[in-house]
């Protein structure tokens, strides 16, 4: 795609729709091919199950508003600080007997001493339950609590929320390990277009071809706010010589993070290549870097290969002029979708909130222009569209804003 005056931009969504460009109007419609996304997911479908139960039942509300007073009452009550440590002896001391009875059965032959330190907190245990149990029979306050939850318990049983909210919670669950297995996937093939495609990119030392690059995975160097996913560096002869960083890579399983990964990527590099009036070194300081610079030597190691880096390592970085980003060596790769102007967990929150919602109308203009607010204040200072157009002003720039066809998640 060429824009005008000659600049090229990478062709790598299916749409750009953003949310900040937008009047009330083009609100409607973005809100609109958000439903479309969101009635095939079944964590949204059951929030609006839960939410329809809620709304089918205003006598939830009036249990909720008792148990919450009755909350409020007993915190303030004379018991509370005893009981609350009480809570935490015994929670404590169920882990421990669980472990040592765990023990007796793994360390054959030292049964004996694990079952005198069991028997110890079984006794400590019981100690705690009776003392537990006055407490309560002399604290109204709690008491009354008690039957306050059981009440809304019993309630949410009959009208069947309690297992509505059980289900949410498994396929949120589900949809998390989901996406770790995609994540992991998506990391396989990043690595491999940086092997295939970005190390071809990278202009090399005079007199020296590729022979020397290596791709270093999860690099975090010991410092505060850096988890790098792909470097690709040129070592030096011997281990003691630093490796020179030739390229960054982000990679994004959902495009609408790009802007995210990129922003975050700028402060690292202000911070790697000493730019010092980028950033405060007391949030920086880790038993790495004492000072919060990043001031001397340290070792990233891959399997059981040392690579040293140094501050020069990243001399190659530096701003662009004309934005005062970090461009040149600075790869992202990511997979099509629709660009919405705002991440995907800001995307989660917007559907969140839309599914809980018990007084969510679609054709009440006043709600949808205060969820049309709301949703516009959670937009970030980078989107992706905005790095789109940092990486448009040359074809070969354009090159390094990459788009694989990965498993999706």
């Amino acid at each position: 795609m060429t824009l005008p005056d000659g600049e090229h931009t990478p062709t790598f969504s299916n749409q750009t729709l953003d949310l900040r460009d937008l009047d009330f109007p083009g609100f409607r419609r973005w809100l609109g091919f958000q439903f479309e996304r969101w009635e095939r997911d079944p964590v949204f479908n059951q929030g609006c199950r839960i939410r329809d139960l809620r709304r089918a039942s205003p006598r939830l509300r009036t249990l909720e508003d008792a148990y919450r007073q009755a909350s409020e009452v007993d915190a303030a009550g004379s018991h509370f600080a005893r009981l609350t440590e009480l809570d935490q002896e015994i929670a404590n001391a169920d882990k421990a007997i669980a472990g040592l009875s765990a023990a007796e059965a793994k360390f054959p032959g030292q049964e004996a001493p694990l079952r005198a330190k069991r028997e110890s907190f079984l006794a400590a245990h019981r100690e705690w339950e009776n003392e537990r149990s006055s407490l309560i029979l002399a604290s109204p306050d709690r008491l009354a609590l008690i039957r306050a939850r059981d009440e809304l318990v019993r309630f949410k049983a009959a009208i069947g929320l309690d297992q509505a909210e059980a289900q949410l919670h498994f396929l949120q669950t589900r949809g998390g390990r989901r996406a770790g297995g995609s994540g992991k996937s998506f990391e396989r093939v990043a690595e491999e277009t940086t092997r295939d495609r970005i190390v071809s990119m990278i202009p090399p030392p005079v007199g020296d071809g590729s022979a020397g690059f290596q791709i270093l995975r999860q690099v975090r160097l010991g410092a505060a706010e850096i988890e790098l996913d792909l470097v690709v560096v040129r070592k030096g002869e011997s281990e003691a010589d630093p490796v020179e960083v030739l390229a960054v890579v982000e990679a994004k399983r959902n495009i609408n993070d790009v802007g995210h990964g990129f922003l975050r990527r700028q402060a690292n590099l202000g911070w790697l290549t000493g730019d010092r009036t980028g950033y405060d070194p007391a949030a920086w300081r880790t038993r790495t870097f004492p000072t919060g610079h990043f001031d001397r030597p340290t070792t990233h190691r891959e399997g059981n290969t040392p690579f040293l880096f140094w501050p020069t390592s990243f001399r190659r970085f530096v701003r662009d002029p004309e934005s005062g980003f970090y461009l040149d060596g600075l790869f992202l790769i990511t997979r099509p979708g629709s660009v919405w102007g705002v991440s995907a967990s800001v995307l989660g929150r917007i559907a969140a909130r839309v599914a809980s919602d018990e007084t969510w109308d679609p054709a009440d203009e006043a709600k949808l222009a205060a969820l049309f607010e709301w949703c516009r204040s959670l937009t970030g200072a980078v989107e992706t569209p905005d790095v789109q157009r940092l990486y448009s002003t040359s074809p070969a720039r354009s090159q390094q804003l990459i788009v694989v066809h990965a498993p999706p998640g």
